[in-house]
């Protein structure tokens, strides 16, 4: 049965591959339907689509033992767990590198060897901590406001050795991060539009994720151990698309090491 795609009322998609089988995607962002993510989903999709479409042939093929169609599962099994964990260690890798770009773009400059610069930033932390807590929740207000001439004493405090409250460098950084975007609104903008295109990418990996567990009635020890052999980087990252978490595909890591030394031992 090929997958069918049915527009949902809010600019999501129903996909649909069999009866009892079947997902919604949220709306893609403006300008975010063509980007990798997109692409990404929809191949996806697509190889789990015919996945199902080659088991059945296999189940149905009157030719093979039942030895012979367990044989042939397994590697429908294992390539469709590799695929949808493929697509989300890609969604992974693209989120970390928009991680990247958000973090140079607020980033807090460093101090250099300016001695003149450093006094500056010492005499204001010492202005700073001489107010009382109230006199500083009345200045933390002119702060919080991105488009005055304060920018300095931001850059001070947030450059501080000696962190202050955290409530008070909460507002602080707010204000720090609100003034860079304003400065560079193009690529604040690009950086909120790739957040939803990922979070809209990893609800449809998520269905995926499900759907191939259910399907393959694999265990997260089974998965965990066969992404282990993937000669896919991203399939071998994308785990936690199955709900295996970091301790999960370290105990598969022991049990591999342990079954290649009794091996080599024997």
């Amino acid at each position: 049965m090929a997958i069918e795609r049915f527009p949902t009322e809010g600019g999501g998609m129903r996909y649909v591959f069999e009866p009892g089988r079947q997902f919604e995607r949220p709306a893609w962002p403006a300008g975010a339907a063509q980007t990798e993510c997109a692409n990404w989903i929809e191949s996806a999709a697509n190889d789990y689509s015919q996945y199902l479409d080659e088991v059945d042939i296999v189940i149905q093929d009157q030719r093979l033992s039942s030895f012979g169609k367990e044989e042939r599962l397994v590697v429908k099994h294992g390539g469709i767990l590799e695929s949808v964990s493929k697509l989300r260690g890609a969604i992974d890798h693209y989120s970390a590198g928009w991680d990247k770009i958000e973090r140079d773009l607020y980033q807090v400059p460093e101090l250099t060897n300016d001695a003149g610069q450093a006094a500056i930033d010492i005499e204001v932390r010492q202005w700073w901590r001489g107010m009382s807590s109230t006199e500083r929740t009345q200045y933390l207000q002119a702060l919080s406001q991105p488009d005055n001439n304060l920018g300095r004493i931001r850059l001070a405090l947030l450059r501080s050795p000696i962190a202050v409250l955290d409530h008070e460098l909460t507002v602080v950084r707010e204000a720090w991060n609100a003034e860079k975007r304003a400065l560079q609104p193009a690529i604040a903008e690009s950086i909120d539009t790739a957040r939803q295109t990922i979070a809209t990418a990893e609800v449809a990996a998520a269905h995926l994720g499900g759907m191939a567990m259910v399907s393959t009635q694999w265990d997260s020890d089974r998965i965990a151990s066969h992404l282990l052999g993937s000669t896919n980087e991203f399939a071998r990252r994308g785990y936690r698309v199955f709900g295996i978490g970091d301790e999960g595909m370290a105990r598969a890591k022991r049990i591999a090491e342990g079954r290649r030394y009794i091996k080599a031992a024997a």
